[in-house]
């Protein structure tokens, strides 16, 4: 009889773990990414520190590292729930991604005031300024123009401005 019930439970534990196991499986990328930021950060992290002058003590670095880890973990979990709650636009779980990315970005600042630090230049890279500045284009040079006749006009007008 105990065997049953144990079974039971774990049918029940397994039914209500499903949809995050499966979450956590479309966000293994963003996991991946979320360790190479970690590691990154702990490479910088240590190299500022030793030209800062500060002892280094492994158990704090250490425990800095395993709190990122954990932090990124809780991260991906809240993407995966809400990227969940709000769908996938095209087979992208946009939300998931979106939060993701600024996590991603927030990580990406503090590796390079790390590496800063550790070359002695006295800078921040504001990463959201940075991500802006890619972005902000003018739309006027995005816009080209066009010699292709319109859907509309009829195939026996002349194509070229030319042969009018």
């Amino acid at each position: 009889m105990i065997a049953a019930e144990h079974s039971s439970l774990y049918g029940v534990a397994a039914f209500a773990a499903a949809p995050f196991v499966e979450g956590w499986h479309n966000l293994v990328t963003w996991s991946v990414v979320a360790l190479v930021l970690v590691a990154a950060d702990l490479r910088f992290g240590l190299a500022a520190a030793h030209a800062r002058g500060e002892t280094i003590r492994l158990s704090r670095a250490v425990r800095r590292t395993l709190n990122k880890i954990v932090d990124y973990i809780c991260w991906i979990s809240i993407a995966m729930l809400l990227g969940g709650a709000f769908g996938d636009v095209f087979g992208i779980p946009v939300m998931a991604a979106a939060i993701m990315a600024l996590i991603c970005a927030i990580e990406l600042s503090s590796i390079f005031d790390n590496f800063f630090q550790s070359r002695g230049i006295r800078k921040h890279l504001n990463v959201f300024r940075l991500l802006g500045a890619l972005l902000h284009a003018d739309i006027a040079d995005a816009l080209e123009d066009d010699d292709r006749p319109n859907s509309n006009e009829s195939s026996d007008k002349p194509i070229n401005n030319e042969e009018k």
